[in-house]
């Protein structure tokens, strides 16, 4: 489409400023059908077009982010942050250490129930009632005050019902309500609805048990929305409170088991907690999850008759009580934060290092701080980093590896002794193991990323080829107009000319007659008018 460009200048203060006005084409002040329909579809290419290439700019951008950019140095000091966060590994961290892991979780657990209890006034009457072993350190003391304070509607209910497949020892593990997890809680909620304690065994049999909803939680309406109201409101304001009184009874075992957990009933952890959710849905019916839940939880994790046989990693529950409850989580967890010190400390360094440098490039280039890009900056959501990471975590597990190897080969008595990988499982650190399959996860659902960015942008550049070609079309085609509307304008210039020639002949033919009619006129006019004729002479040869 055309259209009329005007320069305008303003001066002011001696400063002089040039810019052009666009002036756009009215289409509505087309009056040809034909060159309004083609002005009308450049207008709408020239829209959708622009569309498409602030996607493709969009596109650049990300698949810049989604690009490899490392070179030889970063490469470099990916490797070197792995080996020395490697070597700290295997100098510093060491072994893995389950009993002194499980005595922390122990001490850590059952400090947190004896104050627990000793914050509740009544606690100091109930240590005043008993004659003997009255000292409010105990444990046993705690737990039997909170066992018999905080209790649950439908705990101890599965005793009424024999040959159910649900003991005392498992129990807790059975029932929902004591996991301590969103799905724990709503269960404790439905309780106050049907009035059932719900059990599902290691068979996967689910039974229900009738409960009374004492005041604990009592219901206060009849109908459905108010039962709703009023369970959520029994749960948060009175067995909430029971609740975790309860559960951090349940946690260190039973009164009779206080300091032998691995005796009492316990508590599932989290994890042991979602599993056995998990082994409830249909799917899992027909495997032995959750009969291989119920052994680690009653029997622990080892060789040993009815326990849960891991193989080789059976060491790593070895020196202590490895029944799977809280407190073995606990011990788990305190090992992987140890573990995870050289991993952290690899991250940081990669990403340090990463900064620096790139800030340090870019200040060569730029003039101020002001004109940093940030983005290209920051050890964040780019690939090069990514990369970097990946290759980091990759030489650190490479020499944890090496280093379990050759420890646990000294230990045993060479590579193919019966203990090697029990041992050498002992040595390797998972939470790197962890950290460089996530990275190359990472890494890789960048590319699969970037890939179909590419396409997306291949596909925006051939519809784009597209647009252009139809913007051609309808440029041929207004071409083709518009020299249609010459040759109209010629063909009416051509019959202009013939009308302009007759016109002037037939002009002068009658302007000869005039003068020869005038001729007859001139003895007169001399007669009269002498000086006339002169005058008209002049007129004709000077005017």
């Amino acid at each position: 489409m055309d259209a009329l460009l005007e320069l305008k200048n303003v001066c002011e203060d001696d400063f002089e400023v040039e810019f052009e006005v666009l002036s756009p084409e009215d289409i509505h002040n087309i009056s040809d059908e034909r060159l309004k329909k083609i002005a009308e579809g450049l207008k709408d290419i020239d829209s959708q077009s622009e569309v498409m290439l602030q996607r493709v700019n969009e596109l650049n951008t990300d698949i810049d982010q989604l690009t490899n950019h490392a070179d030889g140095v970063d490469y470099a000091i990916a490797v070197t942050c792995g080996i020395i966060t490697g070597i700290f590994d295997a100098l510093i961290v060491g072994e893995w250490d389950f009993e002194n892991a499980k005595a922390i979780s122990n001490k850590e657990m059952n400090k947190r129930v004896i104050d627990f209890a000793k914050k509740d006034p009544k606690y100091a009457e109930f240590l005043q009632k008993r004659t003997t072993n009255n000292d409010e350190n105990r444990l046993s003391n705690a737990i039997t005050f909170l066992e018999n304070k905080y209790k649950l509607p439908g705990d101890g209910a599965y005793k009424l019902y024999k040959d159910m497949g649900v003991t005392d020892h498992t129990h807790h593990l059975d029932d929902f309500c004591h996991h301590p997890t969103l799905v724990g809680l709503v269960c404790c909620i439905l309780v106050q609805f049907t009035g059932n304690a719900t059990y599902r065994s290691s068979s996967g049999a689910v039974i229900k048990v009738p409960v009374e909803v004492n005041q604990y939680g009592n219901f206060t309406s009849q109908h459905i929305w108010g039962k709703f109201f009023s369970g959520i409101i029994n749960w948060f304001f009175n067995v909430a409170k029971n609740r975790k009184g309860h559960l951090l009874s349940d946690v260190a075992g039973s009164s009779g088991s206080a300091g032998k957990g691995h005796e009492g009933a316990g508590l599932p952890g989290s994890f042991l907690a979602t599993a056995k959710e998990l082994a409830s849905l249909p799917c899992f019916k027909d495997t032995n999850l959750a009969e291989n839940l119920r052994k680690a939880y009653q029997n622990g994790i080892g060789e040993g008759k009815a326990q849960l046989d891991l193989g080789a990693f059976n060491s790593l529950f070895q020196g202590a009580s490895s029944k799977a409850d809280m407190r073995t989580e606990m011990a788990v967890k305190h090992e992987m934060k140890r573990q995870a010190v050289p991993v952290i400390i690899n991250e940081l360094l990669v990403r340090g290092l990463y900064f620096i440098r790139r800030f340090i490039m870019q200040m060569r280039q730029k003039q101020t701080v002001a004109e940093l890009d940030w983005k290209g900056v920051m050890p964040f959501r780019n690939r090069t980093i990514v990369r970097m990471l990946t290759i980091a975590s990759g030489t650190f597990t490479a020499i944890d590896m090496a280093d379990a190897a050759i420890r646990s080969a000294i230990k045993s008595g060479g590579f193919n002794a019966p203990a090697f990988l029990s041992n050498m499982i002992l040595r390797v650190n998972f939470v790197g193991v962890g950290r460089f399959a996530m990275a190359v996860v990472t890494d890789v659902g960048m590319g699969i990323k970037r890939n179909q960015l590419r396409k997306e942008r291949m596909k925006l550049y051939s519809e784009l080829i597209f647009y252009t070609d139809a913007k051609v079309f309808y440029k041929q085609a207004n071409m083709w107009i518009s020299a249609e509307n010459a040759g109209v304008a010629i063909e009416k210039a051509y019959e202009i000319m013939e009308a302009s020639t007759v016109f002037f002949m037939e002009s002068m033919r009658d302007i000869g007659d005039n003068l020869h009619k005038i001729s007859e006129y001139v003895p007169e006019i001399e007669k009269k008018n002498k000086k006339l004729l002169e005058e008209i002479n002049d007129v004709l040869m000077w005017g």
